[in-house]
């Protein structure tokens, strides 16, 4: 894993750990050589990464900076590997 990732999934987490200023407070956080991702509170789901991530049925995209990912409203985990991103929502169903 590159520092650049690890550093930046760790500054995620502490940015949204804080509850200062209405900032979400983080309930799950997946952090690999292939990218990174984050479960608020409120279920939603944040993925980054400095080269190319996949994202779901939308292929790969370049996330520099945490990114929310849409159609994920109520994610409870999360886990990001080589080709794949998937949250585990409120039902227990996982979605990729």
């Amino acid at each position: 894993m590159s520092r650049s990732v690890l550093g930046s999934a760790a500054a995620l987490a502490l940015t949204l750990a804080r509850p200062a200023h209405g900032e979400p407070l983080v309930r799950d956080v997946a952090v690999s050589s292939y990218g990174s991702c984050a479960v608020t509170e409120a279920g939603e789901v944040h993925c980054w990464r400095a080269e190319q991530v996949f994202v779901g049925g939308s292929g790969y995209e370049t996330l520099s900076s945490p990114t929310l990912r849409q159609g994920l409203s109520d994610a409870r985990e999360v886990a990001v590997g080589q080709g794949f991103g998937c949250a585990l929502d409120g039902a227990g169903k996982a979605r990729c």
